[in-house]
């Protein structure tokens, strides 16, 4: 295998490419009308009618266009090429290559192709096979590389290359050569002899068993895994799987088997549990005492989760059955046992009716829902029903006869009846008689007393039978209504209908008056139907409803049968029932209140207070009693302020390694003394950062100063903060001791433009005062400024503004930092097009909270209880069940913003609240609450002003998230969130002696898809060493970075260092230090060993407290 040198392959290329271009399979070039059209050229043509004989064609003859060719045209054949051979067809006919080519060793000069043309001549001239001179790439062995360094890809003769055994594999002896040289050989072509080396990989030694487990792999080589599992009734704590890796040694840490456990169960009221076992797969089981009402599972479970598969039924009491006075239960005995939720039907005794609507009762945990009475039927006074009797009288009959009804008498009990008679000259028309039966007076055919001489006596008898055939049909009173007749008496024409106590009409404008015509009652008869609920007020909360989860507010109304929950505002608890049930208009039970959380106290060590108190109630305070000082801590609203700590233990395992760009910055952390916050400056040369650590970049010339430039330390890695540049002097990129300046690390859309022409590698070096004039790549676009300087100051490269380059059609999509309390101005798309972006840069406009000049508002953003990201188009996108609060902001003495959305799924709760907001504290704030987000509250919501004036939040509830990433060899990869929700990071980092060789973050995008696909881990490699002594020798044992020690560092007066004191620390490995009692640590407490085996610099101090 051999390579050719790029000019010699340039050079080849020439004709080459005259050549394809002219293939009758490309465009053939239009010379009919050249000059240059050679003279062995047939006859030009535009298409086939223009060849006089009929055998030619008009076809493409290379660099001579269309032209007349026939096309049986055979070339001469082909004269074999020395130290080569040729590729040719077998007919040699008009338009067949014929293609040449070179033995190994040599290299071909002249075209690779040659066509037959219509003059019988093969294209182009004869190419001949030279002998090569130079070796091509080394050969390359399973599992080594070699140093060799050529760009081109040749290597001079004599040249010599070493190999080594990549990271994670070693040699299988130390017999054979590791060396290849480039030489000739016996055909005096250059080629490579050597090297002899193989390489096997690394083993590790097989993991032990844990306790209660097993090792689960075959392997142990280098990158082989082996899985942990538990035996039953154990769970894993740690990693299922440890890598072997490049030293040998297996990844993290061994994992143990810890024993399955369930928590106890609470008490069971009215019942008992049977066992008490608590171990994985243990059952237990659930008892209700005789008569109780078993509601719920009948048994329990301990599953491998260390839950119970079912929580702890209710027992709930029964009723025994109550004893009616003149009345009974229906099929009941009294003092007989029914369980809860048993419903029965009282009934009274003859001549005896329920004073209650309801006549059934329900038992519900021992009590029945109410009692009903039974009391005596009654008729009321005859003249109610009949009127007067004009000529006779009502008698009402006695034990000692008939005798007349008196008026006081207003009632008469059931049986007892009345006589009709007629004075002297006059009939009775109708029965004599009539008897109370069930309240009522029977026969109610009203009686009259008629003149014997009176002479239309039997007419009047035929009027009334027509009357009376005429009648409507009889309505009856229920426990839902009353009737009561207006009109008519005995043949009712007027009635009025009168709902019970728990029920309304259908039709709010129904007076309940009807009128018989043409025996139809006129208006319809109306319906009666249960009364519904108003919900109660209440402060501090809302309620939702328990059928459509719809947002309810005091005053709006629940149907009978249904209920609401009431939930406490944030800040707020329960003190009381929370549900609200509807039963003819009326809850059932007393629904109870919301009052200002209280606090608990933390107990650890390190906490003392000045009472032995536990929690706090709402504005209580109290004294927190540390070593140097007391904290006066106070509860609001559920909340410990200040939220101090006497300690405060940090990981040296957090810590960050210094960001790897060249923009230069200030670090600092923020740490609470005696209850109020302090900045602690570090120097930003150092090589690691403590967590918390928080990094602004200084303000360069390009416009953009409150755009995201911080950074902040959590958990080992750095995250963007929405912070702005600082002014300050500009910080430097590297430092050499020697005052000269390491090659600077430029991404590929930069280049040096005053360096031409020069061999520069990333070990060059530039001495003091050296000025690199830095642009754009070709293919990229400058955003503002055409260059920037990068200038070598006592070791360290200082530039004076900041230079970004786009590709042409690259766009930026823009959103505002401060989501809602921002307003954006211009197009969120821009496109870079001939070095200019189309349209002009957006705006973000920062609102006013207190509306001094008649703005649109802010609106502030507070989500609970759910997952949330800002989308780069500006939508807010929610979890499903998420709460969100928005705050319009606005004073509340100017007057009453309103709320308007889009969305009609249902109504939401608003209320003035008063919110703590960039160190102000008591802004007013009106707020509208979405709880528990379904998608249908997705959509717009505008918070208009009494001016006109308004700011609009778009939200998608939504639950979008991206698949784990698939973790790779020594790649570690820490996700800011770990419910992977659109807008969780993934930060990529790798192990030690390995670096990350591709994009170090990536991010969850709104279609559940990663913006970067994962990086590679590429092993750390050291550059070959230059030796110009010639006296000097050196011999090179490993290209691994590493063997670097540093010595136990200084510590600071009166302070120690935190845990195990060691003579020799390897590089990365972090001390912490921390002062004596009595004594303040300022600076930096921590400290990494470095490469160079120095620690970095902290300017610790132990000052004295008091």
């Amino acid at each position: 295998m051999f390579t050719v040198p790029l000019p010699l392959l340039l050079l080849l290329l020439f004709p080459l490419i005259g050549l394809i271009c002219c293939t009758p399979t490309a465009i053939c070039p239009d010379v009919s009308a050249s000059s240059n059209r050679p003279n062995y050229c047939k006859k030009a043509c535009a298409r086939d009618e223009q060849c006089k004989r009929s055998n030619k064609k008009c076809l493409c003859d290379g660099p001579c266009g269309l032209s007349c060719v026939n096309p049986a045209t055979t070339c001469h054949p082909l004269v074999d090429l020395p130290n080569g051979f040729i590729r040719t067809p077998g007919d040699f006919l008009f338009g067949s290559n014929a293609e040449y080519g070179c033995n190994e060793g040599y290299v071909l000069v002249g075209p690779s192709q040659r066509r037959c043309q219509a003059n019988r001549e093969w294209s182009g001239s004869r190419p001949e096979c030279r002998l090569l001179k130079k070796c091509g790439p080394p050969p390359e062995i399973p599992y080594a590389q070699h140093d060799g360094n050529s760009y081109s890809g040749q290597y001079e003769l004599e040249s010599e290359v070493r190999y080594n055994c990549v990271s994670g594999y070693h040699r299988y002896s130390n017999k054979g050569i590791t060396i290849a040289k480039c030489l000739l050989n016996r055909e005096k072509a250059a080629q490579w002899f050597g090297p002899d080396i193989r390489c096997q990989a690394m083993e590790c030694k097989r993991p032990s068993d844990p306790l209660h487990g097993k090792v689960l792999g075959s392997s142990l080589t280098y990158q082989s895994r082996v899985t942990y599992s538990c035996k039953t009734g154990y769970r894993l704590v740690g990693q299922v799987q440890r890598t072997c890796l490049a030293e040998g040694v297996w990844a993290g840490n061994e994992p143990t088997c810890e024993e399955i456990r369930c928590p106890p169960l609470p008490q069971l009221h009215n019942g008992y549990i049977e066992g008490d076992d608590t171990h994985f797969g243990a059952v237990v089981v659930f008892r209700c005492l005789e008569g109780m009402n078993h509601i719920g599972a009948p048994y329990a479970k301990c599953q491998d989760d260390a839950r119970w598969s079912h929580p702890v039924p209710t027992c709930l009491s029964g009723c025994h059955i109550p004893e009616i006075s003149d009345g009974h239960v229906v099929n009941h005995m009294p003092s007989q046992f029914v369980l809860h939720g048993d419903r029965v039907k009282v009934e009274c005794a003859l001549k005896h009716e329920i004073a209650e609507v309801e006549t059934t009762i329900v038992c519900r945990n021992g009590t029945w829902s109410h009692m009903p009475t039974c009391i005596p039927v009654l008729c009321e006074h005859p003249l109610k029903t009949f009127g007067i009797l004009e000529g006779g009288q009502i008698m009402l009959e006695g034990q000692m006869g008939a005798y007349d009804y008196a008026q006081y008498i207003s009632e008469v009990e059931e049986g007892r009846s009345i006589l009709f008679q007629c004075k002297k000259g006059f009939v009775l028309i109708g029965s004599p008689k009539a008897t109370c039966v069930s309240g009522n007076w029977m026969p109610r055919k009203k009686r009259k007393c008629v003149s014997q001489t009176h002479p239309i006596v039997e007419g009047q008898i035929a009027w009334m039978r027509r009357r009376r055939s005429a009648e409507c049909e009889p309505i009856s009173a229920d426990y839902r209504r009353k009737i009561v007749v207006t009109k008519g008496n005995d043949s009712p024409t007027e009635i009025m209908i009168i709902c019970s106590k728990g029920f309304h009409f259908e039709s709010a404008r129904t007076d309940g008056i009807t009128f018989c015509k043409n025996r139809r009652w006129t208006p319809k008869v109306p319906e009666c139907i249960p009364d519904d609920c108003q919900v109660p007020i209440r402060n501090h909360v809302f309620f939702l409803d328990v059928g459509s989860e719809r947002i309810l507010q005091s005053g709006d109304i629940v149907l009978h049968g249904g209920g609401a929950r009431m939930i406490c505002l944030r800040g707020y608890e329960l003190h009381g029932n929370d549900k609200f049930e509807c039963n003819y208009g009326a809850s059932i039970q007393q629904i109870g209140y919301c009052r200002p959380k209280r606090c608990k106290l933390e107990t650890d060590e390190g906490n003392k207070y000045s009472s032995n108190k536990t929690e706090l109630h709402h504005n209580e305070e109290i004294d927190m009693i540390c070593e140097t000082n007391v904290i006066r801590l106070k509860c609001r609203f559920g909340e410990i302020q200040p939220n101090f700590r006497c300690i405060n233990n940090e990981s040296s395992s957090s810590s960050c390694h210094r960001p790897n760009d060249y923009q230069p910055f200030v670090a600092y952390r923020t740490t609470n003394i005696s209850g109020r916050l302090v900045r602690l400056d570090m120097s930003p040369q150092q090589a690691t950062f403590p967590k918390n650590t928080i990094i602004q970049y200084i303000c360069v010339d390009n416009g953009y100063t409150s755009n995201a430039n911080g950074i902040e330390c959590r958990n080992g890695e750095w995250f963007t903060r929405l912070l702005p540049c600082v002014n300050a002097s500009p910080a430097m990129f590297a430092t050499q001791s020697d005052g000269m300046c390491n090659m600077p690390n430029l991404a590929s859309s930069y280049r040096i433009l005053n360096i031409k022409n020069a061999y520069v590698s990333t070990t060059s070096r530039f001495p003091r005062g050296t000025i690199l004039k830095i642009g754009c790549a070709v293919g990229f676009l400058i955003e503002e400024a055409r260059t920037m300087e990068m200038r070598c100051h006592k070791g360290k490269w200082v530039t004076a503004g900041m230079l970004h380059c786009y590709s042409d059609g690259t766009e930026l999509i823009f959103s505002c930092q401060e989501y809602g309390m921002q307003q954006f101005v211009g197009n969120a798309v821009i496109t870079c097009k001939e070095g200019t972006w189309v349209p002009k840069i957006p705006k973000c406009i920062t609102l006013d909270p207190l509306n001094e000049n008649d703005g649109a508002p802010p609106i502030n953003l507070e989500l609970e209880q759910g997952l949330h990201t800002v989308t780069p188009r500006g939508y807010l996108v929610v979890s499903i069940s998420t709460m969100v609060r928005l705050q319009c902001l606005f004073p509340r003495k100017k007057g009453q913003p309103r709320w308007e959305v889009s969305t009609t799924y249902r109504r939401y709760p608003q209320s003035w609240t008063e919110i703590h907001l960039h160190g102000k504290s008591g802004m007013d704030a009106y707020e509208l609450t979405v709880a528990a987000a379904r998608p249908e509250d997705g959509g717009f919501f505008h918070c208009v002003l009494p001016n006109g004036h308004r700011n609009t939040v778009k939200i998608i509830v939504k639950d979008m998230k991206c698949t784990p990433l698939a973790n790779s060899t020594n790649l570690r990869i820490i996700y800011t969130s770990s419910h992977l929700f659109v807008g969780t990071v993934a930060q990529f980092s790798c192990e030690s002696g390995f670096y990350v060789d591709g994009s170090r973050s990536s991010t969850c995008l709104s279609p559940g898809k990663w913006s970067h696909s994962l990086p590679n881990c590429r092993a750390l490699q050291c550059p070959p060493l230059v030796i110009t002594n010639s006296e000097m020798k050196a011999v090179v044992t490993t290209f691994r970075a590493g063997g670097v020690k540093c010595r136990t560092p200084k510590v600071p007066s009166n302070g120690v260092i935190v845990g195990e004191v060691k003579d020799e620390y390897s590089v990365r490995e972090v001390v912490v230090f921390e002062c004596k009692g009595g004594y303040m640590l300022t600076g930096i407490d921590y400290s990494v060993c470095q490469a160079s085996g120095n620690w970095t610099p902290t300017d610790v101090k132990c000052m004295l407290f008091g």
